[in-house]
């Protein structure tokens, strides 16, 4: 996806985000954003299934609500993003950076954490762990 498209996407989905009739909530399924930096953008609720973000910067992004199904996040950061209510069902998570992303009530269903960078304490909460 080039520049100049995925600044209109934004453009028009923070319009959507703010019940603007212009607006239009993003959709980058299936889409290649390998390596971008979207990095404290405002995303929640896009739709990024089956997306190839390997290598993006997604630090600080609000991503709640938002559905990454079946995505590619190899080597990404998500570091400090919100990813409340977020869906990552079937998602390559690894070696992706979660420090400090908030990850309540996300869904990580099948998703692979081989080599992620996040704190044992953070993913027992998400994955509802009990201590026994």
């Amino acid at each position: 996806m080039d520049r100049r498209a995925l600044d209109e996407a934004l453009l028009k989905h923070n319009g959507w985000a703010r019940g603007h009739t212009s607006g239009m909530r993003a959709s980058f399924a299936h889409g290649d954003l390998r390596g971008l930096d979207l990095s404290w953008t405002d995303l929640r609720d896009a739709d990024f299934t089956e997306a190839n973000l390997t290598g993006a910067n997604l630090s600080g992004a609000d991503l709640s609500r938002a559905t990454f199904a079946g995505a590619f996040l190899k080597n990404a950061s998500l570091r400090c993003a919100n990813l409340e209510g977020a869906n990552f069902s079937n998602t390559d998570l690894q070696g992706t950076d979660l420090r400090e992303a908030i990850i309540k009530d996300t869904d990580f269903w099948r998703a692979n954490f081989r080599g992620c960078i996040i704190s044992p304490e953070a993913l027992h909460a998400a994955m509802q762990c009990s201590r026994g």
